[in-house]
């Protein structure tokens, strides 16, 4: 039979019966041809020229000739007969043979294609054959020649195997190599050993006075301190790098200065941090061909990150554009084969603009492409930003689900590797923002608290500031408006003083709407002025469609005032086509639809407590402007809650003055009944709101419109009714319940009502679940059992109930995925195995 049939049939065990062949072939030779097979066979690829030289032979092209006539598994790879290989599994055995035949002999050939190869250039090949050799010498000569273009080109993984190759005592006194395995380690996200070649590198070099080197190795390890967020370090070493790098080393100086740049700008302004970026590339301009192409385009990428922060859109492109260039990939996303990680880092950096410009398809190719090329040069380093890039396009594009597993991801991978604080600030923010379009506002609030407790006391950075800046959003949406003040005109005071240009028009803009909302109208117009100054000049359209109705109150008051116009009326118009999920709103336009035609209902307050606390009348929402914030608000919450009850004066006191003595807590009681009073009356016109008799306080119910209410008389109807009456009324209820009740208050007197009321969303939730699961409607049931888990994640039977679903459904990878989640959930949370009922039904899904 053919040589390359016998090849094909002989996989797996049959490996042995190939060797018995083989074996038998090859003693059917003749002793030179025999030597010429175990000695040729430590090439990968043959001509007669390479095996005279490596061989020390003169007739290799008629030996070579010979096997392919007689078939012995060779394959002749041009059609000049020029090259050969052997079939992998002959030379499997030919090379274990000549091992066990003759190791020394082998080495040495192997050493002397090694030399070959490294004559002719062939640096990849010299290598591959001085590790077989165990040659230090010669593999260290390689990875030299190979080590810039592997780490420029993303083939860190081989460069790591290189210098892993070499003896520890070898790589340990060598610098350049620990650099390199520094390079290496860092681009894989092994952070701490990175920094240990770093070092012993840096220490090495100042021993042996080589001031260009020490330079690089600081600049390194400036990069890395940056990258965990420790600014001032990072500023100390680039600063230290900077200085002996002298006047004339414009490359490395050129290295330093943008490493300085990058942490200057943070710390001091981005004025600054701009300017000394823009030193860097003339240091660069002047280092010519001593700088290499790639690292001309790094540090083109970097001017181009600086440009953003500087608030500059159209020049962070521009140089992006110029890093590709100089990496030789056109103006086009090239989607072949591009193998860079600098055009990773530019894909990932060039899709910003691009999304705040609105032009949200070209965004997402950018931020795609770059997640790709990441994943596929295993680029570590960069992967949480790929993935915070796509998170933030998907999210816009209202692919929230999926746009929050990428911002996860992005803020797990910084945790799991100990660096990108970067990423790790601005996905978290970017989070907390896709969270709030999915209307869960307390878990928007936490992930934004819990990053920025994290990095309590930290410099005042971009990053910080961004996702500072988030949280002042959420916070408004929670309607806790004093607050979200304070957050913001502290975040003026930072932004104006670093020059973060595009946080600190954002933050104008939430200043100005606040502004607006009290009444204050000359201030809240400066302040939009100033913001749309920025932002126009940008063509930020994005930064303000992401604000949803705040934009459209601030545009419209743009507009009256004749404050940018065009700019205003492109952000209306956005905004207009597009599509948001619901969120509270959904409780009110209920309330309020449930309402219409109703006498006097003009007079009524609308009262949505689940999710929040929030007033509105006549379509208007209440808050300072009337006087209904701080405690005002709170004693009404409180009288909502317990509004089917007459309320003794001591029961009020110790519940919402518990710390005041009796005549104190009444002052402030009949101070603050009476602000309340006032407010109620600014808004919807006289009347007591709360009445007084005998000493017992209640509200007057007939003035107000409770979300509960209607909540509770769906829930009635969907337990009284039947069929599709009953369906129709508790997805109605589930419509209203958009978080837990007065979820923006924290206070043991709505504890109960909040029980109840979590209660019976769980048991509506159930009852869909049961109905839609007879019906088989699968899909509607998954979803309640989801909505079920976004409440306590622990709840075994429902993971179960979703995994029947799924397999009903014949997704079986859901079916494992949903197990997944539970076994993980249970192992971290209670570090419990799933019961063994699940455990049976895992098994019984699963089974072929």
């Amino acid at each position: 039979p053919a040589a390359n049939e016998v090849i094909r049939h002989f996989r797996g065990s049959n490996r042995y019966v190939f060797d018995y062949l083989a074996e038998e072939v090859f003693q059917g030779q003749a002793d030179q041809v025999q030597n010429f097979l175990l000695r040729s066979s430590i090439l990968t690829q043959m001509s007669a020229e390479v095996c005279n030289a490596v061989l020390g032979i003169t007739d290799a092209q008629s030996l070579l000739e010979y096997l392919e006539r007689q078939n012995l598994f060779v394959v002749s790879l041009d059609q000049e007969r020029r090259w050969y290989r052997y079939h992998q599994l002959f030379r499997d055995f030919l090379l274990n043979r000549f091992q066990w035949e003759a190791e020394e002999e082998q080495l040495r050939l192997q050493a002397a294609a090694g030399d070959y190869y490294a004559r002719q250039g062939i640096w990849d090949l010299a290598a591959e054959h001085y590790v077989m050799a165990r040659s230090a010498d010669g593999l260290a000569s390689a990875i030299r020649a190979l080590a810039p273009a592997y780490l420029q080109s993303g083939r860190v993984e081989t460069l790591r195997r290189y210098i892993h190759e070499l003896p520890p005592s070898f790589v340990d006194r060598e610098p350049y190599f620990l650099l390199y395995r520094g390079h290496a380690l860092r681009y894989r996200g092994q952070i701490e050993e990175a920094i240990a070649c770093y070092e012993h590198a840096c220490a090495l070099y100042q021993a042996q006075g080589e001031r260009a080197q020490v330079c690089h190795a600081l600049t390194q390890l400036a990069r890395v301190a940056r990258s965990r967020g420790d600014y001032r370090q990072a500023q100390k070493l680039a600063q230290s790098a900077v200085a002996p790098a002298g006047e004339q080393d414009h490359a490395e100086r050129a290295e330093a200065l943008m490493a300085l740049a990058k942490t200057s700008g943070f710390l001091e302004g981005m004025a600054q941090g701009y300017k000394l970026g823009e030193e860097a590339l003339e240091e660069a301009r002047l280092a010519g061909p001593a700088l290499s192409r790639s690292d001309r385009a790094r540090l083109l990428c970097s001017q181009a990150q600086l440009s953003w922060w500087h608030g500059d859109p159209f020049a962070c492109v521009a140089y992006c554009q110029d890093a590709l260039a100089a990496e030789g990939i056109g103006p086009e996303l090239a989607e072949g084969e591009i193998t860079s990680p600098i055009a990773c880092r530019v894909y990932v950096v060039m899709a910003t603009p691009y999304l705040y410009w609105g032009d949200l398809p070209t965004a997402r190719r950018l931020a795609e492409r770059g997640l790709a090329l990441a994943e596929q040069l295993q680029f570590a380093e960069w992967l949480p930003m790929a993935h915070a890039a796509v998170g933030s396009v998907l999210s816009r594009q209202g692919e929230l689900a999926a746009g929050e597993e990428h911002q996860r991801r992005s803020i797990a991978l910084p945790r799991e590797m100990g660096v990108e604080s970067y990423a790790q600030l601005m996905a978290s923010g970017f989070l907390a923002s896709n969270l709030a379009q999915q209307n869960l506002l307390p878990e928007a609030r936490q992930v934004c608290e819990e990053v920025l407790h994290l990095y309590a006391g930290s410099p005042e950075t971009y990053e910080l500031c961004v996702c500072r800046s988030v949280l002042g959003d959420v916070l408004l949406d929670m309607g806790a408006r004093d607050t979200a003040r304070e957050y913001f005109l502290d975040l003026r005071r930072v932004c104006e003083a670093r020059r973060f240009r595009l946080p600190l028009a954002m933050v104008y803009f939430a200043l100005g709407y606040l502004y607006l909302e009290e009444g204050r109208r000359e201030p809240a117009l400066e302040l939009i002025r100033r913001s749309m100054d920025i932002v126009q000049h940008a063509n930020g359209v994005q930064l303000y469609v992401d604000q949803g109705q705040r934009a459209l109150v601030v545009c419209r008051a743009a507009q009256e005032a004749g404050i940018y116009p065009t700019f205003a009326e492109r952000v209306i118009g956005a905004l207009d086509s597009v599509r948001r999920p619901p969120s509270r709103a959904v409780g009110r336009s209920v309330l309020t639809a449930a309402r219409r035609g109703e006498k006097d209902a003009d007079r009524d307050i609308e009262v949505i407590c689940l999710g929040g606390f929030q007033l509105f009348h006549d379509g208007r929402e209440l808050g300072k402007e009337v006087g209904l914030t701080g405690k005002p608000r709170e004693l009404l919450a409180y009288f909502v809650t317990h509004r089917g009850r007459r309320l003794p004066l001591d029961r009020i006191l110790e519940d919402l003055w518990p710390e005041s003595d009796p005549a104190r807590g009444q002052a402030a009681f009949h101070t603050t009944l009476y602000r309340l009073r006032r407010g109620l009356a600014k808004a919807a016109g006289p009347g007591e709101y709360v009445r007084h008799e005998s000493g017992e306080y209640q509200l007057e119910r007939g003035r107000f419109r409770v979300d509960v209410d209607l909540f509770d008389a769906h829930l009635e109807q969907a337990q009284s009714d039947a069929g599709e009456a009953a369906t129709r009324a508790g997805e109605s209820a589930v419509d209203l319940y958009t978080g837990p009740y007065l979820a923006t208050l924290y206070c043991e007197w709505c504890e109960e009502e909040r029980r109840r009321l979590d209660a019976a969303y769980m048991t509506t939730l159930r009852l869909l679940t049961a109905h839609y699961a007879a019906g088989g409607d699968y899909h509607h049931a998954i979803a309640a059992c989801e909505r079920m888990l976004d409440v306590d994640p622990l709840l075994e039977q429902v993971h179960c109930d979703l995994m029947r679903f799924w397999h009903r459904l014949g997704n079986r990878a859901a079916v494992e995925k949903q197990y997944r989640t539970l076994t993980r959930l249970l192992t971290e949370e209670l570090n419990a195995d799933p019961m063994p009922e699940t455990q049976a039904l895992y098994m019984e899904l699963t089974r072929q």
